[in-house]
């Protein structure tokens, strides 16, 4: 079930994108503040030129105190850009390498897709034995029908990854990050929260190697 819904979300998330009809982007801004940021999109979706219903431009990530991903349509993304730089003092502007503009209402279409076929499952979805942190609330979650309303709700709206590294450091007392497949969220931990070890597992040895220093 878990494999299935995976693969759907995908599909759907590049079939949303592609019936937009418009080109779109994802954008990370740095140095920048979560705050900054909204009013940066408040005010180039004010302008006259982006006064329309499609066009797009929110926070799809918080990476950090000084780092926000945007996501939307191009003309609104590069709007946002300009303001964010002439506004707020952001030095770098970085385009991401993505095929779809991922956590914005762009998505909306995948999310109904997903919650439909959730919906037929949920007789598969089962408690999780230890506290998940959902990146849309940043608290933690023990209920399995919760999550499952949770990862619909992260198919448009913002990742809190800054928060969630805060609530496992500072309420779940944790002490050692590990990424499993990369080495970009073990990266930003550090610009969250000092003091603490990140590992990152790229390669089966590297799991092995994990198992037997435990």
């Amino acid at each position: 079930f878990a494999s299935k819904l995976v693969r759907l979300r995908g599909q759907s998330m590049q079939t949303a994108v592609d019936n937009y009809g418009q080109d779109c982007t994802m954008m990370a801004l740095m140095p920048i503040s979560f705050e900054n940021a909204s009013k940066a999109c408040e005010m180039a979706l004010d302008h006259s030129s982006l006064q329309h219903e499609r066009e797009v431009c929110q926070i799809a990530n918080v990476n950090a105190p000084k780092q926000i991903v945007l996501s939307g349509t191009l003309s609104a993304v590069d709007r946002v850009v300009s303001i964010a730089k002439e506004s707020f003092r952001v030095k770098r502007a970085v385009k991401l390498d993505v095929s779809a503009p991922f956590h914005c209402s762009i998505m909306k279409d995948a999310a109904v897709d997903l919650e439909a076929a959730i919906a037929l499952g949920l007789d598969f979805v089962q408690n999780p034995s230890v506290p998940i942190l959902s990146n849309v609330t940043a608290l933690p979650v023990l209920d399995g029908h919760k999550l499952m309303e949770l990862a619909v709700k992260q198919v448009t709206t913002t990742v809190l990854w800054t928060k969630c590294v805060e609530a496992a450091s500072l309420d779940l007392q944790t002490e050692t990050f590990v990424e499993v497949g990369g080495k970009v969220l073990s990266g930003l931990v550090p610009k969250i929260r000092k003091n603490v070890e990140c590992l990152s597992l790229e390669s089966f040895e590297d799991i092995k190697r994990l198992s037997n220093s435990s």
